[in-house]
């Protein structure tokens, strides 16, 4: 069984241009869709805890996604707030 689960996967990119090299455009958020691949626990292309169903620009420039957690533990830390 899998949790279904929203969120903000990066935020929306620095308007001043002071922003970190590896922050996403605005065209780069835009033009993302990450439907069908895998959700990792923090970055860790060993660690993946479920699968992405869709992204999309959020209202306020990020990029939001949704996903099914399937991994036990990682659901557990959904449901306690931890992650």
């Amino acid at each position: 069984m899998s949790l279904p689960i929203r969120g903000v996967a990066h935020p929306p990119p620095c308007r001043d241009g002071r922003g970190n090299r590896a922050d996403l455009s605005r065209a780069e958020i835009q033009s993302t869709d990450l439907a069908g691949k895998p959700l990792l626990n923090e970055h860790d292309s060993n660690e993946r805890v479920g699968t992405v169903l869709a992204s999309w620009e959020g209202p306020r420039g990020e990029l939001r996604v949704a996903a099914n957690v399937e991994d036990p533990a990682a659901q557990e830390q959904v449901s306690l707030g931890i992650v």
